[in-house]
Order: structure tokens, then C-alpha cells, then sequence
């Protein structure tokens, strides 16, 4: 069959399907030149992109709400290439109807909902004093920025802002989660990315975003417990030398205004593969953090394997998982500061085989593990391959289990306590000592070792204060006593 064939063939089968329509009419030159997209009416499903050749077709889809019908590609046809939006793959005409069939039954389930927030730049946002805050148009030149609290325990719960350009100051919740009711103020279970000078700074997930920004009387009288973003406790702030994932602007990417939706007014996918990577980014970023203690262990018990992590082939995106401090120092001298690897690998240090260590921040890139080059290069291939490396090395574990931390403040911080027991923060003196005979002082075991999702019991000498779980990284963690 020529192309000509394969596209009338292809409307017709359309035609048949009354669920499905074409994003751009059969007479348009997209559909000429054998381009051709097709969605699901009334659902917020990724377009299906079916590129005609000469005696095949090429079938993709692009966006992140998927449904199950990749999975269907991977399982039944041949891997045929791969561009910015997707993955392609080959598909004989006797069963394009098979693929287009399956595709208008995707059920619309578990919906990725996600919203990038720009705001201004700072370091803790935890109303620190001496936080500066960069950005942020002409209102933060002279006065406190509200999403300085974002990332600051009000209430039991993080208390989220960013400045919206709707008139009621919340979000458009349509663009969020296209099914959500007409009438609803809210939309539950969002993965907020919060950006700031072009890079991923922190997030909430499983978070509420609403559609007016609450108390606000509040917020027109200049206070500053108006939100319109809000989790109960999965709140993670990166630490200011792992902010390095950069989030693209212009066309396609974050333009003008604070928010990026992850559909558009009619309820379509925005596409860019941008999109996925910073989500896996997020995703991939914690997995990567919460196996850093099993890793240690088994590299101190199985040194041969050191250089493995430590190759340029190994995993990340052009680094190596883990660099000796050493390295990373040699590598810098003379280095523009945001061009360094100082700022690429986690500032936590760890000893493995005697020597200093440093993570990378990242896991992805084009190359799996083993070092042979991936024909998808996205990041939930990395992430998968990530998890083969713990496999084989068998320290893999579906659920982590937690460390558990007892933390006791003698009388000498009397007068803070209360205050760190308010804001709900944890807080160790560098200079608590080891134990026994440990070369190793509590202070580093605790920095080095305390990951997101370990629990911690606070006392005061022998009074039980609060049983709390960690919920952020170590925030300035080299220029504090505490």
C-alpha cells in the first residue's frame, strides 16, 4: 500500500469510531502530508501521533497522561525511533485498526495532574531572617515575598504561594484536572514543582491547589498567612547546591506567568517532553537519595566496585553517581562557579573506602548503568536502570524502611526549644561528640545519614516532646553550628 492508501485507510478507520476524533481535519496539510494526531473526545488522554510511511506506520503518543496504551506499543511492535514528543513504533496497515481500536478504549484513569510554580529566589523559605529574596517583580523590592513561608510548618501543614495572574489569585483548576467538577474550589493530590531562577527548588506532592487564595482578607491587608497551595507533609526543599535542574522558557516551556498548566483551556495535553523529565527529575531525585546509606554500605564492604559508580559511563546524566571530594576540588579550580561540579553533587559528604565522597543530584541522561547507550532516553528508563544496579547488587527493597532517631537538647538551648518545637524543626550541634570508641561524631552519623521519611523523637532529658518524620533535607548544613 502507498501512502495515499494508508491514509485513507487510517480516516476511514477514524470515521468508524465515534469516541475518536482528528486533532487537525482529514483535509488539512498535516493530514496531506501523513502527519496525523488523534485524540479521545470529552477526555484528557495524550494525543496519539501516527506518523504514514510508504508501507507502515509509525505510532506514538505524545504528553504524560498516557493510560496504558505505551505499555500496548512496547508489548506488541517493533521499537522504530524516537523524537522530542515520543516514542515511535512500527506497525503493519492489517493492524493499524487493532492500535486505534485500543487507543479509544483507554480508560481515563489516574491522571497525572502537576503544576509548575515560579517563585522568588531564596534559600530557606522558612521565614528565616537574613533569607534574601531575588526576583519576583517590583512587590518583593520592598516587601517580604509570601512564598518566603512555603516551606515552613503553619498549623501543622505546608502553606504554599505563588503569585497567580487569575484575579482571584488561586489557580485555573480546569487546567489542572480537566474532569474536576464545574463548582469546585479545590483540586486534591497535585504534584506542585516549585521553580525559581529557571530551577527546580522544591515541591510538594500529594498537594491541594485551590482556586482563590484562602484567607484572603488577610492577604489584601499585606499579612502573610494567605496561601493557595497547601500538603499535609510531603514538602521537599533541595538544598541551594542541588537546585541545578533547569526548567526551559520561551515557547512550549514556562513563558511570562508564574504557573505552567500541564493542559490547556480545552482540556488538551500540552506536549514537551520537558514536561515528563522534570517529573521524573522529582521522582528519580528522592529514589537516588533514600538508597545513598545502602549504597555506602555495600561499596565499604565491596571496594572493587567503587570504580564502576565512579565512571562517566555509569548512569547519571554526564557525570558519575559519586566523586571524592578531591576530585571534585581539582576539577573546579578555575571554574566559572555555576559551571562547577561543586554545585552538581550533593553538599553531604560521605566515607567510603577512607575517602570523602559526594552524590550527584541527578539520574538520567542518554546512558543506562552498564554503560551502553539507551534508545530511550527518558528519565523513567534511568530510573529503571537505577534500580536493576540495586537489584543485582541486592540491596533493593520495594519500602524502605525508615531509621528511627532519638534526639535529646540539654539545658543549654532552653530558650530555642520551644520555638524549634513550634516550627516543628529538628535541629543537632555540630559539635555533639561520638560514642564509644566511633570515628564518626553524632553530628556527622545524624548529617550524613538522616534521610526524607525517617523518624525522629525529641526530648528534653527524659521527657518525650514530640514524635515527628522528616520531611526536607538538611538546610544549611555547612555555615551554622546547628
Amino acid at each position: 500500500m502507498n501512502q495515499e492508501e494508508l491514509r485513507k485507510k487510517l480516516q476511514k478507520i477514524v470515521e468508524s469510531i465515534e469516541t475518536i476524533e482528528p486533532v487537525a481535519d482529514f483535509d488539512s496539510d498535516q493530514w496531506k502530508k501523513g502527519n496525523a494526531s488523534l485524540k479521545l473526545i470529552g477526555k484528557s488522554i495524550s494525543s496519539l501521533n501516527v506518523n504514514i510511511k510508504k508501507n507502515e506506520y509509525g505510532v506514538g503518543i505524545d504528553g504524560n497522561n498516557k493510560g496504558d496504551i505505551l505499555d500496548f506499543l512496547k508489548s506488541n511492535f517493533k521499537f522504530n525511533n524516537e523524537n522530542d514528543q515520543n516514542e515511535r513504533y512500527k506497525v503493519k496497515p492489517e493492524k493499524i485498526e487493532e492500535v486505534v481500536r485500543y487507543y479509544a478504549g483507554v480508560k481515563q484513569e489516574n491522571m497525572e495532574k502537576v503544576l509548575f510554580c515560579r517563585i522568588t529566589s531564596m534559600e530557606y523559605y522558612q521565614d528565616i531572617d537574613g533569607d534574601t529574596q531575588e526576583g519576583g517583580g517590583s512587590y518583593t523590592k520592598d516587601n517580604l515575598a509570601h512564598e518566603r513561608f512555603n516551606f515552613k510548618i503553619r498549623d501543622g501543614i505546608f502553606k504554599g504561594f505563588v503569585q497567580s495572574s487569575s484575579k482571584t489569585g488561586g489557580m485555573n483548576l480546569k487546567k489542572i484536572d480537566p474532569i474536576v467538577n464545574e463548582d469546585a474550589d479545590s483540586v486534591n493530590g497535585v504534584l506542585v514543582i516549585f521553580v525559581a531562577d529557571n530551577n527546580i527548588v522544591g515541591y510538594y506532592k500529594d498537594a491541594t491547589v485551590y482556586g482563590s487564595i484562602q484567607n484572603n482578607d488577610n492577604y489584601d491587608q499585606g499579612r502573610y498567612d494567605a496561601y493557595n497551595i497547601k500538603t499535609q507533609s510531603k514538602a521537599v526543599l533541595l538544598s541551594p547546591d542541588s537546585r541545578d535542574y533547569e526548567i526551559p522558557r520561551g515557547s512550549g516551556a514556562m513563558g511570562q506567568a508564574n504557573t505552567f498548566y500541564l493542559y490547556d483551556d480545552n482540556g488538551n495535553e500540552k506536549q514537551g517532553k520537558w514536561i515528563q523529565e522534570a517529573v521524573n527529575y522529582v521522582k528519580i531525585n528522592q529514589l537516588v537519595k533514600s538508597y545513598i546509606p545502602q549504597i555506602i554500605d555495600y561499596l565499604n564492604n565491596n571496594p572493587n566496585q567503587i570504580d564502576e559508580l565512579t565512571s562517566d559511563n555509569f548512569g547519571t546524566t554526564s557525570y558519575p553517581l559519586i566523586k571524592t571530594i578531591k576530585e571534585i576540588e581539582e576539577n573546579d579550580k578555575g571554574v566559572e562557579d555555576n559551571k562547577t561540579l561543586h554545585y552538581r553533587y550533593w553538599t553531604e559528604t560521605y566515607t567510603i573506602n577512607n575517602k570523602k565522597h559526594r552524590f550527584h543530584s541527578q539520574w538520567g541522561g542518554h546512558k543506562v548503568w552498564n554503560g551502553e547507550e539507551s534508545s530511550i532516553s527518558s528519565d523513567e528508563k534511568h530510573r529503571n536502570s537505577f534500580i536493576d544496579y540495586l537489584k543485582e547488587q541486592g540491596i533493593y527493597s520495594l519500602t524502605l524502611t525508615p531509621n528511627i532517631w532519638k534526639m535529646s537538647h540539654g539545658s543549654d538551648t532552653e530558650s530555642f526549644r520551644n520555638e524549634w518545637l513550634h516550627d516543628n524543626k529538628i535541629s543537632l550541634h555540630t559539635n555533639t561528640k561520638s560514642k564509644g570508641k566511633s570515628e564518626y561524631t553524632q553530628a556527622d552519623n545524624f548529617k550524613n545519614n538522616v534521610k526524607i521519611g525517617d523518624v525522629v523523637l525529641l526530648s528534653h532529658g527524659s521527657n518525650i516532646k514530640r514524635l515527628v518524620e522528616v520531611v526536607s533535607e538538611i538546610l544549611n548544613p555547612d555555615d551554622m553550628d546547628l
